[in-house]
């Protein structure tokens, strides 16, 4: 069940953040959607890339305790590809300078930001894993300032999306050592932790406190997630089905979102139900072009074997700095 809900929470994630970009893609395209939607996204915009990160700190967790070797070929390796190749093709396609290929290992300013925040967490919380209270006191220091612009005006010569790495920080860290008990806790009681969430959210809406907004929301759809995969099997393997196929539609779907529109505001009453529908029809044409792509090109989604097989084989040589005070056990062991 445990996992069940961790998987429909991803694939909802996944498809709210589709949805926002729908609507942050609409004014630029010439399409106004239906007020609603924007009154539904308000309070869904401090919630999804929190719930994303703290579901992928979950899974990552397991991997830890491993050789340096096994966690880059199997955490690291494919993200940088991917990163790297993915850029190179949105560098070309938007007519941006070359240089960016480069500035955008530093200073992200497309949707692909997410591949470089996940790269960041993921070595962290490898280097860190012994040394998990310092990792967590920090990111949790980092994303409160950051969620309050504290010190005023000090986070401004920062991007946008690097400022969203260190916002969501906190999210990533707490889920990778601690995330488990929590979905147990939440399994245990699923709807007085929905009531407990509903009110927090509520709460910390009014009062203007986004940093527990998120915090509440995460704790509002895990348990949503989790009451889903107990009653509506069928609406969990949907969104289990989007959730494990995340990464195709997050490097995808942004390029889709504005043809499509254009397409649909030439109908009637597309004001009502272009949103919805784009959104799906991005989701399915990403995981569409995926399975497509992947019989004559998986290089596309996945490091090359030969890429592989050469860093794997320089990786295994090195040793990670915190490599040598692990414990046989290992600190980030998924027990």
């Amino acid at each position: 069940m445990r996992l069940h809900a961790l998987d429909t929470a991803k694939g909802i994630s996944v498809i709210l953040v589709v949805f926002w970009h729908v609507l942050m893609v609409s004014s630029s395209v010439g399409f106004t959607p239906h007020p609603v939607y924007f009154a539904v996204n308000a309070p869904l915009l401090s919630m999804r890339m929190p719930l994303f990160f703290f579901v992928s700190g979950v899974v990552v967790a397991h991997s830890l305790s491993g050789p340096w070797k096994d966690f880059f070929n199997r955490k690291l390796l494919d993200l940088l590809w991917i990163c790297g190749l993915w850029t190179v093709i949105y560098t070309v396609v938007q007519g941006r300078p070359t240089s960016y290929i480069l500035t955008s290992w530093y200073r992200p300013e497309i949707h692909l930001w997410f591949l470089w925040g996940l790269i960041i967490y993921r070595l962290l919380s490898y280097l860190l894993r012994r040394h998990k209270t310092l990792a967590l006191a920090l990111s949790l220091t980092l994303s409160l300032l950051v969620y309050h612009d504290l010190p005023q005006d000090f986070w401004g010569s920062l991007s946008t999306h690097q400022r969203s790495v260190v916002r969501y920080g906190a999210f990533f860290f707490f889920a990778v050592w601690y995330g488990r008990q929590m979905v147990s806790a939440l399994c245990r009681w699923p709807w007085f932790a929905l009531a407990a969430a509903l009110m927090a959210a509520l709460l910390a809406s009014r009062l203007d406190l986004v940093f527990l907004l998120s915090l509440s929301g995460v704790m509002l759809i895990l348990s949503a997630s989790i009451l889903i995969s107990e009653h509506l099997v069928a609406v969990q393997h949907a969104f289990t089905f989007v959730g494990s196929r995340s990464l195709e539609i997050f490097v995808l779907h942004f390029a889709m979102v504005g043809p499509f529109l254009k397409m649909a505001k030439g109908y009637s009453h597309s004001a009502l139900w272009a949103v919805p529908a784009v959104t799906l029809a991005c989701v399915a044409l990403a995981i569409a072009l995926r399975r497509i792509t992947d019989r004559f090109a998986p290089w596309l989604f996945r490091a090359p074997k030969g890429l592989m097989e050469h860093f794997g084989a320089r990786i295994g040589a090195l040793r990670a700095p915190s490599q040598l005070d692990v414990t046989p056990d290992g600190e980030g062991r998924w027990r």
